[in-house]
This record gives C-alpha cells, sequence and structure tokens, in this order.
C-alpha cells in the first residue's frame, strides 16, 4: 500500500477513519510490509505483501469461501491458469492458452462488456474501488486508464487472489494499484470517499444483496456511480435454476440468481438509481448514488420495458460512438 490510501480506510470493526500506520518495510513502489491500528479501538490491521489485510472478525462463510475457490480451481486440470503468461492475458485470452475453448468464450465475452463499460467514462483521476478484484485483470485495466484503483476481495492466494497483483506489476513497472482483504458486507472504507465502485460478475456472489449494495453507496460520494457488468439475472416468467449443484455451490461458494425486481428493490433500498441498463449474456447496468427511481418502477409489469428500452439506448449509443 501507499500512505495515499489511509485517506480512504476505515476500521473494519469500529469503522472509525484514524489509524496509525508503522512500516516494517517498503520497496520502490509501496510499502511491502507494516502494520495498520485503530486509534479509537486498537484493532491491528496488517499490510502483508502491499495488500491491507483489513478481514477484522469475517463471518465463518468468509473463510469457507476462501478456501473453495482453492479447492475448486487450484486443481491439476486447471494448472495452466496458474502462470504468468495466462494472468496477464485476461480477460482476453488466447486460444492457445487453454485447453477450455468454452473458458476462452466466456472470457472473452466478459472482457468484452467489461470493456465496454469502462469505454463510456474518463477514469483519470477517479477514485474506484473493484469487488471481488481477484486475478486483478480488471483493476490493472482501471489503473492504466488513470483511475486511483483499488481491488478488494477475500482471497490472497496466488493466480486466484490479490498476490496476483504482483504479477502484473513485474510485466509492468509503471502500473499501479492499491489491494485490500475486505468483505462486501462491511467495507473498510469511511462514507462519501468513492467516485465508483465497480465489480465484474462478483454481486452474485452474496446472499445479502441488500447489505452489500448498501454498503457500496455508503462508500460512494454523492453522485458517485457504481457499474456491475456480467450479472446473472433471471428476467420476467423465467424459473430460477437450480444452482444447489453447480461446482462453486458443492465448495461453499455463495451462488444466487437474483430475478430483475430483486435487483432493481436492492438497488432502491441502497438509494441507487439506475442510469442505463442492457441485457447481454447477463445484466450491465450503471447506478447513480442519489438520482430518483423512476415511476416506472411502481409498477412491476412495466419494469422489464423499462430495461429493455435502456438496453436499445445502449445499442445505439454503442453504434454511434463506433461510427
Amino acid at each position: 500500500m501507499r500512505e495515499a490510501l489511509l485517506g480512504l480506510l476505515a476500521c473494519p470493526r469500529c469503522r472509525s477513519g484514524g489509524m496509525v500506520l508503522t512500516i516494517h518495510a517498503r520497496d520502490a513502489r509501496e510499502i511491502r510490509e507494516g502494520e495498520l491500528v485503530c486509534r479509537s479501538c486498537g484493532t491491528r490491521i496488517p499490510i502483508h505483501k502491499g495488500i491491507v489485510q483489513a478481514l477484522a472478525d469475517p463471518p465463518a462463510q468468509v473463510a469457507v469461501e476462501a478456501d473453495g475457490w482453492v479447492k475448486l480451481l487450484d486443481v491439476p486440470e486447471k494448472q495452466h491458469e496458474f502462470r504468468d503468461e495466462w494472468i496477464l492475458s485476461l480477460p482476453f485470452l488466447r486460444a492457445e492458452l487453454s485447453p477450455d475453448q468454452d473458458s476462452v468464450r466466456v472470457w472473452n465475452q466478459m472482457g468484452r462488456h467489461f470493456f465496454e463499460s469502462l469505454d463510456r467514462f474518463d477514469w483519470r483521476g477517479q477514485r474506484v474501488l473493484e469487488i471481488g478484484a481477484g486475478r486483478c485483470w480488471a483493476v490493472a485495466e482501471l489503473a492504466r486508464r488513470g483511475a486511483e484503483a483499488v481491488g478488494l476481495d477475500i482471497l490472497s492466494y496466488k493466480y486466484l487472489g490479490l498476490v496476483t497483483a504482483d504479477v502484473w506489476f513485474a510485466a509492468h513497472p509503471d502500473l499501479y494499484f492499491e489491494r485490500v482483504i475486505g468483505d462486501m458486507h462491511k467495507l473498510p472504507f469511511q462514507p462519501g470517499v468513492l467516485d465508483f465502485v465497480i465489480a465484474t460478475a462478483s454481486m452474485h456472489h452474496t446472499d445479502r444483496l441488500p447489505l452489500a449494495l448498501k454498503e457500496a453507496a455508503r462508500a460512494l460520494k454523492d453522485g458517485g456511480r457504481a457499474l456491475f457488468v456480467n450479472e446473472p439475472v433471471i428476467l420476467m416468467a423465467r424459473s430460477r435454476p437450480d444452482i444447489s449443484r453447480t461446482p462453486e455451490a458443492q465448495h461453499g461458494i455463495v451462488e444466487s440468481r437474483p430475478t430483475y425486481d430483486e435487483w432493481l428493490a436492492a438497488f432502491e433500498s441502497a438509494g441507487l438509481g439506475i442510469e442505463g441498463v442492457r441485457f447481454a449474456d447477463g445484466m450491465h447496468i450503471t447506478l447513480k448514488k442519489g438520482v430518483p427511481h423512476g415511476w416506472l418502477r411502481r409498477f412491476r409489469w412495466l419494469r422489464l420495458a423499462e430495461a429493455w428500452f435502456w438496453t436499445l439506448v445502449d445499442a445505439i449509443r454503442v453504434r454511434l460512438g463506433s461510427g
């Protein structure tokens, strides 16, 4: 971490913003080893490999889920993913780097939607938090575009979690972004300090969606935006699938499939108004803190029509922009 991050962080236990920094080791890029101590409650927050370990009193599910991701993915048939070359190709994974061509297709699809969402904004100087940063490809792209970027995840494990940042730093000496181990349900950030919160296929890994969204909104400035990309959604008249036997669920990883109504209700309870939404291989939505919710939200049968309207508007904008 760098000293500037102190202005954003809050104690994960008491939410106070006052912390004392002790540095044990640093390199030319950042503080690599050290400790933060909360002035109010005395909570000690280690800094290890440049990562702020701000996960105090985590729910048991967090440990189960972190362990589940490792057991699911660090297996013999996935070892091709545990290489620098594979990581640095994300999200536009090249076919020759993976024996699983369906995985290549999904990664490229995810990357396309992510970049389309990013291209709408000027990220220079923006304070941005990515929830579920994992392998750090998205937070690295935000930093490349000039954002003051922070990646948050529950996992530090190299090639799966935030230690993977060192792969990006070694390949790109001028690149930098912060990393924080923390829980999306209790973000270790002060209120109103972020310009953007962004997540790529991460927000459905909660069974407490309204709480996670309220935390994102709390950390946003008034007028700040949230971008949620590649999120699964159940549209009207479709049944909720049984996901209890998915590999993720079998490894203790939270998987949810909210309906569009459930997403809308959670956005509204968090005080996040919709600026635009489109459906293509999932839901891709832009929200703004403090924007009033449209009157269409009161009429269930019009909600989906509104969403498809914004999808059409979004497609026209993309076409005009590429023309």
